[in-house]
């Protein structure tokens, strides 16, 4: 479970960067692995993606689901009938580099410009997150 949503989401949204690793011994009781400070930069004039944000959260979403399952199925319920992309069908979700989701994403809902989100609505936050007024 190397990659995943979180892994996708902020290579395409932001610059992750290992700062430094952490030794298990900086811990108790001491972990059975080395862990990192991860910076995640997001830049404020990001460039828009070909896509509406919203299908693209739908389209990571549901692929990771069933991570194991070829593209052809786990996204069997948002295809609405329609045939998975050929190019994609075959293949994993964690096979995938996150610039292929936004591809994916226009390939089966079409490309559109990104329109800049002006509502203050968080899209990748969840529903009960939204609900809550996210945690503030």
């Amino acid at each position: 479970r190397d990659y995943g949503i979180l892994s996708v989401v902020f290579q395409l949204y932001a610059t992750p960067k290992i700062a430094f690793k952490i030794p298990p011994t900086a811990f108790y009781p001491q972990p059975k692995v080395t862990s990192a400070l991860v910076v995640v930069d997001f830049p404020e004039n990001r460039a828009l993606f070909p896509v509406d944000p919203r299908k693209l959260r739908t389209v990571i979403t549901t692929a990771f689901q069933q991570r194991r399952k070829m593209l052809r199925q786990s996204l069997k319920p948002i295809l609405n009938g329609n045939p998975c992309p050929e190019a994609y069908a075959t293949r994993r979700p964690e096979e995938l580099a996150p610039r292929e989701f936004l591809d994916l994403t226009g390939a089966i809902f079409g490309f559109s410009e990104e329109e800049p989100d002006v509502s203050g609505k968080a899209i990748w936050r969840n529903a009960k997150l939204r609900k809550d007024g996210g945690g503030r």
